[in-house]
């Protein structure tokens, strides 16, 4: 680009931070957005989201909150990829919940896919009563479930060995209209009546 004459915008160069983020070159990232600084264009929220992510996915939770701190204390507000970020390396229930709660006082509520992830996050970890929790939550929240959020929900119970409550919520999302393809119906046969 320097040799066509082109300069980068913030758009070029947060992606580029992000490249360097996700290859672990982190100092490099950091370095860049110091260029970026000095060559008049101001980090933005994509921009700490560019180091947020790829340093929660390499397990780099401690330089991960040192971003989210920097990008609070210069006035920006997280948005729900920066949360998604963080829940994704998240080991306990208790830390979900913590982070929920830190959500929602920053204005920032959770959306169905927030949900769709957490739920599936409690049952890889057998965790059925939080799954219920998250649930309930969602309604109120003032979220209804989807037709993603059911799937997810009863493939959870059902790998849980929870069959007659993945079957009730089979019936739940066939009642609510959910279950429109005949692929999809298949994958559910397991909860057609015995004739």
């Amino acid at each position: 680009m320097k040799h066509l004459g082109v300069s980068p915008n913030r758009k070029v160069y947060n992606a580029v931070i992000y490249v360097l983020a996700k290859g672990k070159h982190v100092k490099e990232a950091f370095d860049l957005m110091k260029t970026m600084e000095e060559k008049g264009f101001k980090p933005n929220v994509v921009t700490y989201n560019s180091l947020i992510k790829p340093l929660c996915k390499g397990h780099r939770v401690e330089e991960a909150k040192v971003v989210f701190d920097e990008m609070l204390q210069k006035g920006f507000s997280p948005t729900i990829r920066t949360y998604h970020a963080f829940f994704g390396i998240l080991k306990t229930g208790e830390e979900v919940f913590e982070l929920l709660e830190k959500m929602k006082n920053l204005w920032m509520p959770p959306i169905n896919d927030t949900y769709i992830m957490l739920i599936r996050k409690f049952c890889r970890w057998d965790q059925i009563e939080n799954v219920f929790k998250l649930w309930s939550e969602m309604s109120e929240n003032g979220l209804s479930p989807d037709r993603s959020s059911y799937i997810v929900l009863i493939h959870g119970l059902f790998l849980n060995g929870k069959l007659e409550e993945a079957r009730k919520y089979y019936e739940e999302m066939k009642e609510k209209g959910f279950l429109r393809s005949k692929k999809r119906k298949r994958c559910f046969k397991l909860f057609a009546p015995l004739p």
